[in-house]
């Protein structure tokens, strides 16, 4: 685990958190970036994986973007099993 650590007095909102965290890279095999916003579902890692070999592309990016949080107050997102695609993608058997 590597770590930067600093009082909100230095932050410098998101974009320049999300460059320091990447300025720790090395040589991982993965990469996740969550927001402190953001919530995740049981077994996340087990099936971010499923996903990500699905697309049978070694280099494939599994992104998405939360929405509003209004909108997840208004809607029961997390336990209906929703989840907002930037794009889209099928895997053809």
């Amino acid at each position: 685990l590597k770590m930067i650590e600093f009082t909100h007095l230095l932050a410098r909102g998101p974009n320049y958190a999300r460059y320091l965290v990447e300025s720790l890279l090395t040589n991982e095999d993965f990469y996740l970036s969550l927001d402190a916003h953001m919530d995740v579902v049981d077994e996340w890692d087990v099936k971010l994986l499923h996903e990500w070999r699905q697309t049978g592309n070694e280099f494939a990016i599994v992104s998405t973007q939360p929405p509003d949080v209004s909108v997840l107050i208004d809607r029961d997102y997390h336990n209906a099993g929703i989840v907002p695609h930037l794009c889209q993608w099928e895997v053809d058997d």
